[in-house]
């Protein structure tokens, strides 16, 4: 499964899995932005550090790429070794909680 949220939409794909929700990419309201994002510490981010990637029969890698108009993050599997992981848990929950709004 896929999320993506920007200032603009919310887009949300299974790629290829069975899921609950279809695929469906819809604008998304200034609240529920500032809301998603009003969480993220970028500092703390980029203390973040990535687990091992678990590859093909080891299960799916939980992936989080957070965009700013002058850095990306990436950040693979952080609950693995990470202290920092909380706000991402958070963005996770979030952004579960809008795909259900949005869907």
């Amino acid at each position: 499964m896929s999320v993506t949220a920007d200032k603009d939409s919310l887009e949300y794909s299974a790629r290829g899995r069975i899921s609950e929700f279809p695929n469906f990419k819809k604008k998304i309201n200034q609240k529920d932005w500032e809301n998603l994002i009003s969480g993220i510490d970028l500092k703390a981010i980029e203390q973040t550090k990535s687990g091992e990637r678990r590859g093909l029969y080891d299960g799916s890698d939980e992936i989080f790429r957070i965009e700013t108009s002058g850095k990306e993050y990436e950040i693979v599997n952080a609950s693995d070794s990470s202290e920092n992981y909380k706000q991402l848990e958070k963005l996770k929950i979030n952004l579960n909680n809008l795909v259900s709004k949005y869907k």
